[in-house]
């Protein structure tokens, strides 16, 4: 919410437990909405997921790729447990780094992502 107390972006998260990454903070929705600064907005919602992760000593955030069954699929044991959808982002010192982490996986390079995973 910004000054006037208006939303300029939304996420919906979970803690969860995962058989590949552990504690993590699952995250189904992420939407900066802002015609001018969603750059802006998006480093705001990514330094909150931060701090909740640190908080909640998470091993990274995942992000799901966002799809049409997205909302009814976040609440399933088998879409939960899979590796293969959205990304994983571990546990890292700066919102900078993540953004730049998300920013190098949409340019195609997600096998980055995957070696800081590790």
């Amino acid at each position: 919410m910004n000054r006037c107390r208006y939303v300029k972006g939304l996420c919906i998260y979970s803690v969860r437990a995962h058989c590949v990454y552990g504690r993590l903070l699952d995250v189904p929705v992420f939407v900066a909405a802002s015609a001018a600064d969603a750059e802006g907005v998006a480093a705001d919602l990514l330094q909150f997921l931060q701090s909740i992760c640190d908080r909640s000593v998470c091993s990274g955030v995942r992000f799901w790729t966002l799809g049409a069954e997205t909302w009814s699929r976040r609440l399933a044991d088998e879409d939960i447990l899979r590796t293969d959808h959205g990304i994983f982002l571990p546990t890292v010192p700066s919102v900078a780094q993540i953004a730049n982490c998300l920013s190098t996986s949409m340019q195609g390079a997600p096998a980055i992502i995957h070696r800081l995973s590790r």
